[in-house]
């Protein structure tokens, strides 16, 4: 093999090879922008289970676009952030929300401005004539950027169990004696 021929093989080499290492082709795990997005989408979660907590409308509307849509038994509603601020004022009167976990996030990197997110949340609340109310629903969040800002575009609602139907792990069972 010439010489030359043989020093363009070995840089065509050293620029694939620093090609793949900085794109992150052939796997090895989560990319940078993938971890970038989970992160940011975990965070608006989180501000979620904060505006149920502490019953705040205004922080609970900031995680939603205007408008958005609620996707339930195969039928869908938009809702704009007027007509949900109504929904939020009357569920923060009628319940206390003790727990408001999002739970087993299983997120799906759609691209940097988009993902799938499937979870349960898990909701326990007071309300003086119905007593303790609580229940594990799955869903399934559209997440996207919007003014660059991340926020639940839509809201699919899989399935509700009340929460005796619930197999829960052993390790967050309650013991009775």
């Amino acid at each position: 093999m010439p010489k030359n021929m043989r020093g363009r093989l070995i840089g065509l080499a050293v620029i694939i090879g620093l090609t793949v290492s900085l794109t992150g082709c052939f796997g090895g795990g989560d990319s940078s922008v993938n971890a970038v997005v989970r992160g940011e989408v975990n965070a608006l979660l989180d501000r979620l289970e904060v505006a149920f907590l502490t019953e705040d409308v205004d922080l609970a509307l900031s995680c939603y676009s205007d408008p958005f849509v609620v996707a339930t038994g195969g039928s869908e509603t938009t809702y704009t952030h007027a007509q949900q601020r109504s929904i939020f004022e009357l569920a923060f009167t009628l319940i206390d929300y003790l727990t408001y976990d999002v739970i087993n996030r299983q997120i799906v990197v759609v691209n940097a401005a988009s993902a799938i997110v499937t979870c349960d949340i898990h909701i326990k609340g007071t309300n003086p004539s119905m007593g303790t109310i609580e229940e594990m629903d799955r869903v399934e969040l559209t997440i996207r950027k919007v003014a660059e800002q991340w926020r639940i575009t839509k809201y699919n609602l899989l399935r509700v169990t009340p929460l005796s139907q619930v197999v829960m792990p052993e390790a967050m069972r309650v013991p009775t004696r």
